[in-house]
């Protein structure tokens, strides 16, 4: 039960944190439309 447990918080994290990345993606495209030709920008 506690391995389950521990189980479903690291997923529950791992999905947070990529939503959160996704997120900055689209933010950053916004902010700056060139953005997407930059192979070293972190967020691509």
């Amino acid at each position: 039960m506690e391995l389950t447990a521990t189980l479903r918080l690291k997923l529950i994290a791992e999905i947070s944190i990529g939503v959160r990345l996704k997120n900055e993606k689209n933010w950053v495209s916004k902010m700056n439309p060139y953005t997407n030709s930059l192979s070293l920008n972190p967020f691509l």
